[in-house]
């Protein structure tokens, strides 16, 4: 069955918005009647920026899946950054029903990373769609999770919040009774580079070798050694001070912004040995500083392919040496290190010895390790740290009273934990947070939250 409405999505459209806009002119009495319609089903989600089900939507309006696809989700920008055989599962689960394993397909789950939920639009785009076009539309240059400020007005980007995590049933447009904010410069700075990147890959119709267009550009700026190992000791404080201003965009976001902007996932990031595929917002944060803000560098390694980099040596033909000399020369090198160390700080345990010979460390560790496990000190068991429920508290009052002053209209105690990240500690945890708890009875007093079901 396809449309009997002739609609075409607007360019960069997402698809949700899409089908949004079906069910407006539909005339249809609810959403599960547009759900029915499309998907003959009277219960269907829409994620913001990795819908399922794009063959069935493809059909109803007359649309190639592969341009839905491509054009109108994020599956470019987060299949660039997993193998080819995930890119192949995700995208089979975005053509079919499969939306439940389309977050685990693009690696959501193993990000550990929380964002708000909901479509995100920018006001000043929606007065240009409205004008121009006669009607707004949730773009996907906007839907970039973690991404808070529009690429072309450098304005903040406003969150339409949706329940259970963005898998929302209800279909509506942008807001317009908004007014345009100001974002932060390095917001606007990572927005535009994410936006880039995704125009690039869809004009490419492509997926870059990152790998080795990283590499490429560490070695231009000096931060690869001759062995072809990241200066990591150089990168990481370059990162933080060219990124120091986000700690602001990303405090309500608490377990977000220990994972990100200390940005300890520089290292498994680069590194041969512990690479994996990592979320998307991990390598705009890091490529837009490496790149310089130039997302056209990402397929460098295109016009460099025969450049022989440090770490990437090539064979040297006619060169009959085993390498066997060296590698025990080498380990007793490497052997007398660790045990110098050990000599002359006989109390040292093993975090200070790693940290003291890294390299020797991690060189016996992958080539000689029952030796090392032999002369190391037994292990410490880990101690959890414990949670500092009052600075916590601080943190969370201080967040709360900022985002209530946001609001249009009272929203319930759990949709502003969402808002705050979905960590639970407004609901939850919140008998631990007694400053916090005070502030939520206040805010039900005056009617600036509501209980759960009350109405508006």
């Amino acid at each position: 069955m396809t449309s009997s409405i002739h609609i075409q999505p607007f360019p960069g459209e997402t698809v949700y918005s899409l089908v949004s806009r079906y069910h407006l002119l539909s005339a249809n009495a609810n959403e599960s009647a547009s759900y029915s319609a499309l998907y003959s089903s009277n219960r269907a989600r829409i994620n913001a920026y990795l819908p399922s089900q794009l063959e069935r939507t493809g059909h109803y309006f007359g649309l190639p899946p592969e341009a839905l696809l491509w054009n109108h989700t994020l599956y470019p920008l987060f299949a660039s950054f997993i193998t080819p055989r995930r890119a192949q599962e995700l995208k089979r689960a975005m053509f079919l029903n499969f939306g439940s394993h389309v977050g685990e397909k693009a690696g959501l789950p193993q990000s550990k990373l929380k964002f708000t939920t909901g479509h995100k639009h920018c006001p000043m785009c929606l007065a240009e769609d409205l004008e121009h076009v006669g009607v707004g539309y949730f773009r996907n240059s906007h839907q970039l999770p973690g991404l808070n400020a529009c690429p072309t007005h450098a304005s903040q980007l406003f969150c339409t919040a949706i329940s259970d995590f963005s898998l929302d049933r209800s279909l509506i447009l942008p807001r317009s009774d908004l007014d345009a904010l100001p974002a932060d410069n390095a917001s606007v700075k990572l927005s535009r580079f994410g936006a880039s990147v995704v125009q690039q890959l869809q004009t490419r119709y492509r997926f870059p070798d990152y790998r080795r267009a990283y590499r490429i550009q560490l070695n231009k700026k000096g931060l690869l050694t001759k062995n072809g190992n990241v200066r990591i000791r150089n990168v990481v404080p370059a990162l933080k001070a060219h990124w120091a201003s986000l700690e602001k965009l990303y405090s309500h976001q608490f377990e977000c912004q220990d994972q990100l902007l200390t940005f300890e996932f520089v290292g498994p990031l680069l590194r041969a040995k512990t690479h994996y595929p990592t979320h998307p917002l991990k390598h705009l944060l890091f490529a837009e500083w490496l790149f310089d803000g130039d997302a056209n560098l990402f397929w460098d390694a295109d016009e460099e392919e025969q450049l022989i980099l440090p770490g990437f040596g090539v064979p040297n033909v006619g060169n009959k040496h085993t390498h066997k000399n060296d590698f025990f020369s080498k380990r007793e090198t490497r052997r007398r290190s660790i045990r110098d160390y050990m000599d002359e700080h006989p109390f040292a345990i093993r975090k200070d010895i790693k940290a003291a010979r890294n390299a020797d460390f991690f060189w016996l560790y992958h080539n000689d390790r029952d030796w090392l496990e032999q002369q190391l000190p037994l292990p410490m068991p880990p101690q959890r740290p414990k949670k500092d429920w009052h600075a916590l508290d601080e943190k969370v009052c201080k967040t709360v009273k900022e985002q209530t002053l946001l609001l249009s209209e009272p929203i319930s105690v759990s949709e502003l934990d969402i808002l705050l990240g979905g960590h639970r500690w407004l609901t939850k945890f919140l008998g631990n947070l007694p400053k916090t708890h005070r502030l939520i009875q206040d805010q039900l007093a005056k009617g600036t939250l509501k209980k759960v079901g009350q109405p508006k």
